[in-house]
């Protein structure tokens, strides 16, 4: 299992065209643990996942990402410790993969975050 996200122009209904539509890939749902630790303090939105971004446009996503990336890059050895014991999937592949997700959103802040 795993997240797979993409972020979608919300003025366009041609689904299948490549410039109204970004893939961002995806990484192995083995490392949630790492994610939930890292969600805001503060955050109200119930559910620590990022199956929380679905439906969020990329600048409401990005204060959420944004902390998740300050929080496990002040703190790498806590989250490596959270490596999963199957070595399916780790805290750097994790690290860059929020990193990716956050980049996008900063350049798409008005598209629409799909999480699968």
């Amino acid at each position: 299992m795993s997240y797979d996200i993409s972020l979608k122009c919300p003025t366009c209904t041609c689904e299948d065209h490549e410039h109204y539509s970004l893939n961002l890939g995806n990484y192995t749902w083995n490392v949630s643990e790492m994610y939930a630790a890292a969600f805001p303090p503060l955050y109200a939105g119930g559910q620590r996942s990022l199956y929380t971004l679905n439906g969020m446009s990329g600048f409401e996503a990005g204060w959420i990402l944004e902390h998740i990336v300050s929080d496990m890059c002040a703190y790498p050895e806590k989250y490596r410790a959270m490596n999963p014991p199957n070595g399916w999937g780790d805290y750097t592949g994790a690290l860059m993969y929020i990193e990716r997700i956050l980049r996008a959103c900063r350049k798409h802040p008005t598209w629409i975050l799909e999480v699968e």
